[in-house]
């Protein structure tokens, strides 16, 4: 979205900066809101700590409607310290990429040293089934190629919300905040990740909220596994716990079969038990198999 965008979104939906919108989120990321066109994909296979909360750092707001009468705002803060480094999968289809434009390129600059003029599109794909293996190569893999990073990543992220009753600002009142903190170590195939959370929410009456867990994935390309262990402090209720194994497997290039069992927080009380069985469809190309 670029910075003109993100004005006519914010104007449209406050008509004009002078109401609350109703169901309403976005989330900004100003480093993206320029062009970087003396960047190279190069340029970001590894990152300083600084690059890292330049490139990651980003803003959201939200609204939704409480009830009859009341707006609800929220907004949250997020950055990456550590944002890992592009995987070597990553990196040699960028290169067969690279070589294979580079042979075009360097196609076109001999057809003109010889005829002095520039080729025509069919003078341009006969140099492209020239190129044929290269070709079919770099294509291949520019169908499935996604931008992975591995090795260790540390996200930390905050968020707060305000009720409006009567969408009257000076009727506000806080619901609740909350501040977390994710580290993740990162490998082809796979990743561990550890998670502290803390929050407080003025419509229960628990206190202030500390989850403190982590969960461990196996990922092949048609199949991958996890599990998922928290442990939830409370100050004015026992601890409790929450552990879930989950399940996934390709029955289709863009569909996943998934099954989730294990028990949720307070494990004495009703609908405590997952146990779910459900199909992900894929519209974008993050979890597609080609």
């Amino acid at each position: 979205m670029t910075p003109g965008a993100v004005g006519l979104t914010l104007l449209q939906s406050t008509n004009s900066l002078t109401e609350i919108p109703d169901d309403f989120a976005m989330e900004v990321a100003p480093y993206w809101l320029a062009p970087h066109l003396d960047k190279t994909w190069r340029d970001d296979i590894e990152r300083t700590v600084g690059e890292s909360l330049a490139r990651t750092l980003s803003f959201s707001v939200a609204t939704s409607q409480a009830g009859e009468d009341t707006t609800s705002l929220a907004v949250g803060i997020r950055a990456s310290l550590l944002s890992g480094k592009s995987s070597p999968r990553f990196i040699e289809r960028m290169e067969n990429l690279e070589q294979y434009l580079g042979d075009i390129s360097n196609a076109i600059s001999e057809y003109m040293q010889e005829h002095g003029e520039m080729p025509t599109d069919d003078d341009i794909a006969d140099m492209k089934r020239e190129l044929d293996e290269g070709r079919s190569q770099a294509e291949e893999q520019l169908q499935d190629i996604e931008y992975e990073r591995i090795g260790w990543f540390w996200e930390v992220a905050a968020a707060g919300s305000v009720a409006f009753p009567g969408n009257t600002v000076s009727r506000h009142q806080n619901e609740g905040w909350a501040t977390w903190t994710t580290v993740s170590r990162e490998w082809e195939g796979v990743s561990l990740l550890g998670v502290a959370r803390f929050q407080n929410n003025e419509r229960i009456a628990d206190g202030t909220v500390g989850d403190f867990g982590g969960r461990f994935v196996v990922k092949a390309p048609r199949f991958s596994a996890s599990l998922e262990l928290v442990m939830r402090s409370m100050e004015k209720r026992r601890p409790q716990s929450r552990t879930v194994a989950v399940l996934e497997y390709a029955v289709r290039n863009d569909a996943w079969l998934s099954f989730s069992v294990g028990e949720d927080y307070d494990n004495a009380q009703p609908n405590s038990l997952i146990a779910r069985l459900g199909i992900n469809i894929n519209f974008d190309r993050s979890r597609r198999i080609e």
